[in-house]
């Protein structure tokens, strides 16, 4: 008998709550103190470029590889987005308590640009559906395209400079993953030519 990969509905059904464990584990072991927050956030941070990354590369990761598994990927991208937009929701909640309950500076320009990606986050799941790709028709797809790519810029700026900074391995490997992405894509759309 072969296994089947959990499609729609299935799919998030168990990526949803796990992403929810995920995100909430530093604050249920360590509690509220400023080690947990700092915690929540580089994790909420890491998993969100993670998840992120899935439908960010799926089509061409499929266009490079043909195979059943990058297929599922494609055909799942917008699960894998929503899984994304929790995953990045719970990091929007982790910077919230970093600003109030820390209350640590932070520039301007971090806080318009963070803030312009949890709204970009928004409004890619706000559309994720048939029915805003009707309603939209050609903008959708500028929609989702200006989108990602301004989150993985958001993405590769943060990790790229904890990475000049000699900042954490976790942080600097997210920003590998984010050139190796980009070089992905990149790939993938000369395959197409």
């Amino acid at each position: 008998m072969k296994a089947t990969l959990p499609t729609g509905t299935g799919l998030l059904k168990w990526t949803l709550p796990a992403v929810t464990v995920a995100s909430l584990l530093p604050l249920a072991i360590h509690g509220m103190d400023s080690e947990a927050i700092h915690l929540f956030l580089r994790a909420t941070a890491r998993l969100s470029g993670i998840l992120f990354l899935v439908p960010f590369t799926a089509s061409p990761l499929h266009r490079l590889a043909k195979r059943s598994t990058t297929r599922w990927l494609v055909r799942e991208r917008r699960s894998f987005g929503l899984t994304f937009a929790v995953a990045h929701g719970w990091h929007a909640v982790a910077v919230a308590l970093f600003l109030t309950v820390l209350d640590e500076p932070v520039s301007a320009l971090t806080r318009f640009g963070g803030t312009l990606g949890f709204v970009a986050t928004a409004a890619l799941a706000a559309t994720s559906n048939d029915r805003a790709v009707r309603v939209l028709g050609r903008g959708w797809r500028k929609l989702h395209l200006a989108g990602s790519y301004y989150l993985w810029l958001i993405f590769a700026f943060t990790g790229g400079g904890a990475a000049f900074a000699g900042g954490r391995p976790g942080t600097v490997a997210l920003a590998g993953l984010m050139a190796a992405g980009l070089g992905l894509r990149l790939a993938g759309r000369r395959r197409r030519s």
